[in-house]
């Protein structure tokens, strides 16, 4: 696998207009929700109660071969947290699972949340279930382009014209803008179809965890992503989002498939309580019981940007091959309502604990392949010949003496011709630092970092041509920094990349990396393959900062880079912090069979 290195010398900036971002909310599909407009808040009262609405569908009487083993078991844990953890009423929490998930009932009791609560109230919305769009090639639903849709239990395909689908743009926004125009704090969970691509979707796989390349998108999910950025470059302008205080958790961006995890998957993937849940609900759940540590910043509160790189972390971990969303997103946030508290049972959130030891990058190698270990020898902090369940990697051998590096999922990161297992280092090499640096990033942070990669719809993948860049709002006046670690495991510094950059931005603005105007983005091109970043706001100006503007090609063990770890320490407390991952592809066409 070949590596785009994301510095500026490497992604030329291109002298056409960045591609548009395209706004579509995952499983609901609510394209012309997604561009924030306004986001006042309402202060909580001391009667302000919280109210739920669950549905789960995993049985479709008119779609047998579409069963989804996990809504059911996802909609009953998620009840049971709310109310033993997190303050819901038993009576303040409606369940729909399976026939009573008809779309009529779905729409019932969303009009009866405006009625059962009052201004200032909490309202958290979950979907979990198959989800289609426009851009869903496979199922061929009449879901208007720009929209997407849920799939309630009642769908009848066979019926023409209305099939029962519940459609983001015609059935739910009526609902969510009455909840919020009353003043109500939405939050929707959406652990279904992401507009673009098939998530849980219809004639799914027949396999446990369908396989698929991480970081490159396989056949169909490639097609689909390219799809949905041409469609996006056609589309006009988004209208602004129209909510003031709704917040969406969605399960996976455009192009990617997310997972459920059935039975027989669970000794590979287990889930939190060894039932089958979908793969967004799993990390959610830990989150939920305080298993994963979240409360960045100790409040005791948990807000959407917590919970959303909670999840994010620990689905990455696992390389589930997709990327939950937090909506509104960063660029459009400007009122921080990704800083809104979700959930607001004080005491419940687990803090993320200091934690700088370093942590070794932990390599399951096969037995067949033992003896040629010491292929990969010089790799800091690597330790192989873990078992696999302990493993954050497998090296396994594949058909024609090739060897392949994939995450303990089995999802392939890297593949190696049958003499070539020292290429492998370079991705052992990225990894492993990575995963040093952050570690000690966490370990010393105050805060999550709102940040990025623009169009944030695509949750970090971008094909040939695409334009992107990084996007990031601190809290606080912040001097930034940003780390990009390419394929060879090489260090190189994309902000600042000279002295100007290295003037402190104002609190709550926006900074485009590499700049605001239309020239100025990176463009896609040839190699591709997967980035790893990580972006700091500091809230007083680092030492030795000066050193590190526009370095590139940094070894991780370069003596800057050591200089930076012991900043970390010394500021702790002092600076936010966010990692992404880019990935690159080829366009379709141009991928061999």
């Amino acid at each position: 696998m070949t590596s785009r290195p994301a510095h500026r010398s490497a992604v030329p900036l291109t002298s056409s207009q960045a591609a548009p971002r395209r706004n579509r909310l995952a499983g609901l599909g609510l394209a012309s929700l997604l561009v924030l407009g306004t986001c006042g808040l309402l202060p909580q009262t001391a009667m302000a109660k919280r109210l739920a609405l669950l549905v789960g569908v995993s049985h479709y009487d008119k779609l047998p071969q579409s069963r989804l083993e996990g809504p059911v078991h996802d909609v009953a844990a998620l009840r049971d947290v709310l109310q033993r953890r997190w303050g819901y009423a038993p009576a303040d929490v409606v369940t729909l699972v399976d026939r009573q998930a008809s779309r009529a009932a779905i729409l019932r009791e969303l009009a009866a949340l405006q009625q059962r609560s009052q201004p200032g109230d909490e309202v958290l919305i979950y979907f979990s279930g198959h989800g289609t769009s426009a851009l869903d090639t496979q199922n061929q639903l009449p879901v208007p382009h720009g929209s997407g849709a849920f799939m309630p239990a009642d769908l009848d395909p066979t019926r023409g014209g209305d099939m029962g689908l519940l459609i983001g743009r015609t059935h739910l926004r009526p609902a969510l803008q009455a909840l919020d125009d009353g003043g109500r704090k939405v939050w929707v969970i959406s652990d279904s179809c992401y507009a673009g691509q098939q998530v849980r979707s219809v004639a799914t796989e027949s396999t446990a965890l369908p396989a698929r390349m991480v970081p490159l998108l396989a056949g169909q999910a490639l097609q689909e992503l390219d799809q949905a950025q041409k469609l996006g470059a056609d589309a006009q302008t988004p209208e602004p989002y129209p909510y003031q205080s709704v917040a969406y958790l969605a399960a996976s961006a455009e192009g990617e498939t997310a997972r459920d995890i059935p039975a027989k998957a669970l000794h590979q993937m287990p889930t939190r309580d060894g039932k089958p849940h979908g793969a967004l609900t799993d990390a959610l759940l830990r989150v939920l019981e305080g298993e994963l540590p979240a409360d960045a910043d100790g409040d005791g509160l948990l807000s959407l940007a917590e919970v959303h790189r909670g999840v994010s972390d620990f689905m990455s971990q696992r390389a589930y091959g997709h990327s939950p969303q937090r909506l509104p997103a960063v660029v459009d946030d400007r009122r921080a309502l990704g800083q809104r508290a979700v959930l607001t049972q004080r005491g419940m959130a687990a803090p993320v604990r200091a934690n700088a030891a370093r942590q070794p990058l932990r390599v399951h190698l096969w037995p067949s392949l033992k003896p040629r270990q010491s292929e990969l020898g010089g790799v800091p902090d690597l330790q192989m010949g873990v078992p696999p369940t302990e493993a954050d990697l497998v090296l396994r051998p594949a058909l024609g003496g090739k060897v392949v590096l994939s995450a303990r999922s089995g999802d392939v990161l890297a593949v190696a011709e049958p003499d070539g297992l020292a290429d492998l280092r370079g991705t052992l090499l990225q990894l492993s630092y990575a995963k040093r640096l952050h570690a000690w990033a966490q370990a010393h942070r105050r805060a999550v970092l709102p940040a990025e990669i623009e169009p944030a719809t695509f949750g970090g993948n971008f094909v040939d041509g695409q334009s992107l860049r990084f996007a990031l709002r601190p809290d606080r006046a912040a001097t930034l920094l940003l780390l990009n670690i390419d394929a060879t495991g090489r260090v190189s510094v994309l902000y600042p990349a000279h002295a100007g950059e290295m003037q402190p931005l104002a609190a709550g603005d926006l900074r485009r990396i590499p700049g605001e105007g239309p020239t100025q983005a990176l463009k896609v091109q040839a190699p591709y393959g997967m980035d790893v970043q990580h972006l700091f706001a500091f809230d007083s100006p680092p030492a030795g900062l000066d050193r590190l503007v526009n370095a590139q090609g940094l070894a991780p063990d370069d003596a800057r880079l050591a200089a930076l770890e012991r900043t970390l320490q010394q500021m702790h407390g002092a600076f936010s912090h966010a990692s992404t991952e880019l990935r690159t592809h080829p366009r379709p066409a141009e991928r061999k069979p």
